[in-house]
């Protein structure tokens, strides 16, 4: 095998290794969900015919991606307003009641208390890899639409976007 085939193949086995060691790490977090992106093509035999498949989620799509979960779910001002139209009630409310709280102002709250959570992506690299165009346009595409886009070259660095991404932040570097 010649020089160039050897280091190809060495980053490929380098970047398995940190995509594996940052799954491990992020793993144990709270409130992150984190899936492989698994990339490539895959043969699927059926009947008399075989299907080529893509498994990923499409060109420039991070190695990692999931959702962080953003603190408590919270009351909008639009269903606040429409839950206070309907919370009335003629007598005093019972103690842990919500005041004038029935089927339809419960099932207003439940709708509206919906658990909150955002776009949590990372680009793993490794050796002197940088974003290719369609990874620039996936990054901005998830930072637009409110999530989180790192790029990672070490576990570290994973660590690192985790924490930005709880404080608010939308990429890493």
């Amino acid at each position: 095998m010649n020089a160039a085939k050897q280091n190809k193949a060495d980053r490929t086995a380098a970047h398995s290794e940190l995509v594996a060691a940052i799954r491990l790490r992020l793993g144990r977090e709270q409130g992150l969900t984190l899936y492989l992106n698994t990339k490539g093509r895959l043969k699927r035999i059926g009947g008399n015919s075989i299907y080529v498949t893509d498994p990923a989620l499409g060109v420039g799509t991070s190695d990692l991606v999931g959702m962080l979960g953003c603190g408590e779910a919270e009351l909008t001002s639009g269903a606040r307003e429409l839950a206070s139209r309907v919370l009335w009630r003629d007598d005093t409310p019972q103690p842990g009641e919500i005041c004038g709280a029935d089927e339809l102002a419960a099932e207003i709250l439940t709708l509206a208390l919906k658990p909150r959570g955002r776009w949590f992506c990372l680009e793993v690299k490794t050796g002197d890899a940088v974003l290719t165009k369609e990874q620039k346009l996936f990054r901005d595409l998830v930072v637009s639409m409110g999530g989180f886009f790192g790029e990672v070259r070490s576990v570290d660095d994973s660590v690192t976007c985790l924490a930005l991404a709880r404080a608010g932040s939308s990429a890493f570097p």
